[in-house]
């Protein structure tokens, strides 16, 4: 199994209203569980502390192995002027686009010619009632090497009482912008 916070530099920021209008900004970053496998299922404890306080948190993690539940019909398409990758998806059939909101699409990318896997949460993603889904990747955060092949797949993390991650979705390969716009 592969833990690591997201981004590994810094946090994400957002702000956020409470029931009473009171606005305040919220720093955040996610713990990320990747590459799992049937013997990670668990109980885990997440410990958070700094000199105001401690705060920590139980999910319970089960990994489903279930055919129907991984991720199909994967598509990447290069945004070269927007240094981007466009990311099209089916929902897997144990799902609909209503689940979603409460649902953690992950993206593990690797240079196709060797390299270290990497995880991305993804965040804007827009489902429709088709069961696709869009996705825009990725902030500054994560570097891509220009005119590179890069293999991605998808998998999921649902986010109710118990955490569940699905397979990954079949590798899809694709040549990264061509540097262009930066010049």
């Amino acid at each position: 199994m592969f833990i690591q916070l997201l981004p590994v530099e810094g946090f994400v920021s957002e702000i956020a209203v409470n029931e009473m209008g009171i606005s305040m900004v919220r720093f955040t970053k996610d713990l990320l569980f990747s590459s799992v496998q049937q013997t990670d299922q668990g109980l885990y404890q997440c410990i958070a502390s700094n000199a105001i306080g401690e705060r920590s948190t139980f999910i319970g993690l089960i990994v489903e192995a279930e055919i129907d539940s991984v991720i199909t019909n994967l598509e990447v398409t290069v945004d070269h002027t927007n240094a981007q990758f466009n990311l099209k998806w089916h929902l897997p059939q144990t799902m609909d686009y209503l689940e979603a909101d409460h649902t953690i699409f992950l993206l593990n990318y690797y240079l196709s010619d060797g390299g270290s896997a990497n995880n991305v949460p993804l965040r804007n993603v827009h489902c429709t009632p088709d069961n696709w889904c869009i996705a825009k990747c990725c902030s500054s955060n994560y570097i891509f090497l220009p005119r590179q092949n890069y293999t991605f797949q998808m998998s999921l993390f649902k986010t109710n009482a118990v955490g569940k991650i699905t397979p990954l979705s079949e590798h899809v390969t694709a040549l990264s912008w061509d540097g262009g716009a930066f010049y």
